[in-house]
């Protein structure tokens, strides 16, 4: 038996349809196609120099001259602590200051307050002391009344 082509007049519509949708389809499949080879591609080469790199990368590590830095990180380290525990104490020292500074502040007003108020006893006294008893005449000023 031989196969003849299918009229399109005799053609089931499903067959028409499929027809249809092949011809739009497949041009979009070829591109499809193209993009995903394309990026198969670079995805090869990317991978390729990912590969050279971390060689190239290995080498230098295992070739590179580094210093043993672990003794200076030790060091390091300890420094950093005791810049910290320094730190700790002028803070605390700070503090302190502050809280002298506060009371000093505090007790000086009530010092000078206090000061001011023995001054001027001070100076009553003095010129109580200084002017004559009461009913004593003194002469340096009888000699200027008379």
């Amino acid at each position: 038996m031989s196969e003849s082509p299918v009229d399109a007049s005799t053609a089931p519509p499903e067959d028409e349809i499929a027809r249809s949708l092949s011809q739009i389809m497949l041009p979009l499949a070829c591109q499809y196609e193209e993009r995903i080879n394309a990026v198969n591609a670079s995805q090869q080469i990317l991978e390729h120099k990912i590969n050279r790199l971390v060689s190239e990368l290995t080498i230098a590590a295992d070739n590179a001259l580094v210093p043993e830095v672990n003794e200076y990180l030790g060091s390091l380290a300890n420094s950093r602590r005791k810049v910290t525990a320094i730190n700790d104490h002028l803070r605390a020292i700070r503090e302190r200051l502050g809280r002298v500074h506060t009371s000093a502040t505090q007790k000086y007003g009530a010092l000078k307050a206090a000061n001011e108020a023995t001054a001027d006893r001070i100076a009553n006294l003095e010129a109580e002391a200084r002017a004559p008893p009461a009913g004593v005449v003194d002469p340096a000023n009888a000699n200027a009344n008379a």
